[in-house]
């Protein structure tokens, strides 16, 4: 017969037991899927309101006057105005000069109420209206080449441009746009190269007005870089995904563009061309 105290060890041991089981069996179980992005955050937004768009080709142009404003990619110069409760929508039409020659496709528009822009950094050129009348004038001449462009004050503007240096070695840069002198500043340390200095370096830049920061975060990599309106980096931080450096390759043609010869579906997810080829023209004075 088995002593009191071995009884109660045994007893110990299988109550132990029991609870991890139990602790188990109502755990989170690991994410199998390498890389995933299964996450359970605790509820904390509802859907309210929703608006269902016809087109895919929306985007996000600005917010003022408790109203959001759509542009669309497809017809660079209609607006799609809707109220905070997503009910009242108003279609909106800039009116450009006549004669004006721009590359439409590449078009983008901006509200900062009370101004509205629309940027096109192949040719380049940038236009400026009110959101009163949307008669649009050509602003800002003397600036540079870009393929982004985030205004940050009625002056100034950031731009995602290509820059060349004296070996032609081409790679993405930020430079700040005023509209005095110095017209251009650039920022050639901020992007980091991993690939080539193009791709690699692709992502998306937003400017929060709150607190005066600018956002670059990188699309193929989990990284991201806060700087200020100088474009002096702030700091850097890394974002959920564990791709720590960009898994593309990137073919060089022989005239010369640049295209995607690995992962090429990640560039037509994402809606954008596979060609870079504006360089950056600076002016005197830039």
């Amino acid at each position: 017969m088995m002593q009191p105290p071995f009884r109660f060890a045994a007893f110990c041991v299988a109550a132990c037991l029991a609870l991890v089981l139990i602790l188990y069996a109502f755990a989170d179980k690991p994410n199998d899927q390498r890389n995933g992005f299964n996450r359970k955050p605790l509820p904390q937004a509802a859907l309210q309101h929703s608006l269902e768009l016809k087109y895919p080709a929306y985007y996000i142009a600005g917010y003022a006057g408790q109203h959001i404003y759509l542009g669309n990619y497809s017809a660079s110069l209609h607006l799609l105005a809707v109220n905070e409760n997503l009910k009242d929508t108003q279609f909106l039409t800039l009116k450009m000069p006549p004669g004006e020659r721009y590359a439409w496709k590449l078009a983008r528009v901006m509200v900062d109420s009370p101004a509205v822009y629309m940027a096109e950094g192949n040719t380049p050129a940038l236009y400026r209206g009110k959101l009163d009348d949307m008669r649009m004038s050509r602003f800002l001449p003397q600036s540079c080449f870009f393929n982004m462009l985030q205004n940050i004050s009625p002056t100034t503007f950031i731009s995602r441009s290509v820059y060349a240096d004296s070996l032609g070695n081409k790679r993405n840069i930020l430079a700040k746009i005023k509209t005095d002198t110095p017209y251009v500043k650039l920022g050639k340390d901020i992007l980091t190269r991993q690939v080539d200095g193009i791709f690699c370096t692709d992502g998306t830049l937003d400017y929060d007005k709150q607190t005066g920061k600018l956002v670059y975060v990188y699309h193929y990599r989990n990284e991201f870089v806060t700087l200020d309106t100088n474009l002096h980096v702030i700091y850097t931080g890394h974002t959920l995904d564990t791709n720590t450096r960009a898994k593309i390759r990137v073919a060089n043609m022989s005239t010369g563009i640049s295209k995607f010869s690995a992962a090429a579906y990640l560039c037509k997810q994402q809606g954008k061309s596979c060609r870079q080829q504006a360089l950056c023209a600076f002016f005197p004075g830039g």
